[in-house]
């Protein structure tokens, strides 16, 4: 996200001012839609199913860094309180916002997390899916299955699409109505309460208080954007320091200090998000390799790649076996890792051309007009 082609790279004096209506801006040089976070999504999504093949990549020596791929979930928190905090802070003073920004979220979720969720149990049955209190049909309509034990199988992965929900449904109306002061204040006490939660309560691993570093983070880089007067250099150099100051404290909170895990984890891609915000028209290898067409794809249909992917590996069983059978040591993982791969992606394009995209059309009828006066036209996004 750096420099728009035409538009000069120096941000004017006041962009990251209030304007005289009382509205925060971004700054000039941030277009609308950013090909380097689809980039950084398609990491993310990659990550994620390297980790639902660890068993496979580790008889080809790839087993340990293949065990880290849940963080992926990490790196698409820290995009979602970036990209939502953003909408929010930009539309503070827009008529009819709540109405448009929680339709639009629910276009973007609703219908397919609904389908997936009718196809699972359908499939793979009730056992398979769900072992917590009933009714069943209520903890997933309210988006708290997350909240008790007994989200398991095939829908585990549901249980970070109800930390989505509950952050739109809470923050929403605190950002849009909590001055700019208390807005930080608040993101920093999350950030600072996040360990000592995970140190000291007693919840499900995947309860939301448990996760809400990389949301906070994320929120933190779309508020900064828009009330600090920076050269994308200065943002850039921010950036650099965040990640490796991440990696740092990763290294140090593997080695017994687990509850900062998280923490760090959100730190770092922090960094990697805010600089693929600064290079987003750059040449550099990482603008390179975040703007390559297939990472991007894997971007665009990620929310359906995340959704589907593991049901689709429990229906792949069978062919696991026979590939093992049929091919001789780390062959046979290296076939099943990439079928898998080639099957679980053709689901998720399917589903985004089939059904997603037609219905990400609807956000027509409610939109988004706080760039309305930006140079940059409007474009089509995922994220939108």
């Amino acid at each position: 996200m750096a420099f728009t082609p035409g538009v000069s790279p120096l941000p004017r004096p006041a962009f990251a001012a209030r304007t005289a209506a009382g509205r925060l801006r971004s700054p000039e040089w941030l277009p609308r839609h950013l090909p380097t976070l689809d980039g950084v999504r398609g990491v993310a999504i990659v990550l994620v199913m390297l980790d639902h093949n660890a068993p496979q990549l580790a008889a080809l020596g790839l087993g340990a860094a293949a065990s880290w791929g849940w963080c992926g979930v990490d790196l698409f928190f820290v995009l979602s309180g970036f990209l939502i905090t953003g909408i929010i802070l930009d539309g503070r003073e827009e008529p009819r916002f709540f109405r448009n920004f929680y339709a639009r979220r629910g276009l973007r979720i609703w219908p397919l997390y609904a389908l997936v969720v009718v196809v699972n149990v359908a499939v793979c049955g009730m056992a398979n899916t769900w072992a917590g209190p009933a009714p069943f049909w209520l903890f997933f309509a309210l988006f708290i299955q997350n909240l008790t034990p007994g989200l398991t199988g095939t829908l585990y992965p549901a249980w970070s699409l109800a930390i989505e929900e509950q952050f739109y449904l809470v923050w929403a109306p605190v950002a849009r109505y909590l001055p700019v002061a208390g807005l930080g204040a608040g993101l920093g006490l999350v950030l600072a309460l996040g360990p000592w939660a995970r140190a000291h309560l007693t919840l499900t691993p995947v309860n939301t208080l448990f996760h809400l570093d990389g949301l906070a983070v994320g929120s933190l880089l779309a508020l900064g954007l828009r009330t600090r007067a920076w050269r994308p250099a200065s943002w850039t150099r921010l950036a650099v320091c965040a990640a490796g100051a991440g990696l740092a404290g990763l290294l140090w909170a593997a080695h017994g200090h687990g509850a900062w895990i998280d923490s760090f984890l959100a730190l770092g891609f922090g960094g990697m998000v805010l600089g693929a915000i600064c290079a987003e028209s750059g040449r550099g290898i990482y603008a390179r390799l975040l703007r390559w067409r297939g990472l991007r794809f894997l971007g665009r249909i990620s929310y359906g790649l995340y959704l589907t992917h593991v049901i689709v590996l429990a229906l792949l069983g069978g062919v696991d076996v026979a590939l093992d059978r049929m091919l001789p040591g780390g062959g046979a993982d290296a076939a099943i890792v990439l079928m898998r791969f080639a099957a679980a992606v053709a689901v998720a394009a399917a589903l985004w051309y089939g059904f997603e995209r037609p219905i990400l059309g609807l956000k027509r009828y409610f939109p988004q007009r706080e760039r309305a006066d930006r140079r940059e036209p409007a474009r089509v996004s995922a994220t939108g």
